[in-house]
């Protein structure tokens, strides 16, 4: 997609503080790529959580290098139900593999879909960082699409669990996918304490002790 399609797309989803809260981390993301008129650096401190989180680990690339197979499928929400069969971690960025009944797109927040009913993936771990993903390899169909997405930024090594969360336009499924990998540091009450010298008793006096009080002989 060109700068100017791009750019297009995301001026026709500008109304309202949500789409220009989305405009403005666009612009940070693929500079260049937001209408005229978004101030990116002056607004980055002051955007939402989710907005805020995903900026401030953009183009990390310590993420864990692993795969997982899950096998999970939501309960039914807004009349939509979806599978994620497996993660695939790399440092830059993570992959799912999904299956959607019905067969929607995948859409961003910051492009319009002409309307089309779409779902969104959103991704936020135990460290409160949020990821954002984008279609990649996929398989539409009317009553059943599968595919790959990919999420930036990579999963945090530090991350105990991931929240996977496909939203739609009113409803929002959670599916919760635990990371063996976590590399958290141990709290502080774990650290070894200091280690202490033994104590040691006071040098022997030289001369008679007191079982041999009293003068010396004389041979």
């Amino acid at each position: 997609m060109t700068r100017g399609q791009r750019q297009a797309r995301i001026s026709k989803a500008a109304g309202g503080a949500v789409a220009g809260d989305a405009c403005l981390a666009a612009e940070l993301m693929h500079p260049g790529s937001a209408p005229e008129g978004i101030l990116a650096a002056a607004d980055a401190l002051s955007m939402p959580v989710p907005w805020r989180s995903l900026l401030a680990r953009w183009g990390r690339a310590d993420g864990p290098a692993g795969s997982i197979l899950v096998g999970k499928v939501s309960a039914p929400f807004d009349g939509v139900k979806v599978a994620v069969t497996a993660i695939d971690s790399r440092p830059e960025f993570f992959s799912i593999g999904v299956e959607v009944v019905p067969g929607l797109r995948t859409g961003l927040p910051y492009r319009a879909l002409d309307d089309l009913r779409h779902i969104t993936w959103w991704a936020v771990d135990d460290q409160g960082n949020y990821s954002l993903a984008e279609q990649g390899s996929w398989s539409p169909g009317a009553s059943r699409a599968q595919g790959s997405l990919g999420f930036w930024p990579g999963l945090d090594p530090r991350a105990a669990w991931v929240d996977l969360m496909p939203t739609t336009t009113s409803a929002r499924a959670v599916i919760r996918v635990p990371l063996p990998w976590a590399t958290a540091s141990p709290p502080p009450c774990a650290t070894r304490p200091p280690r202490r010298c033994p104590r040691r008793s006071p040098p022997r006096a030289c001369g008679p002790s007191r079982s041999d009080s009293g003068t010396l002989g004389t041979g």
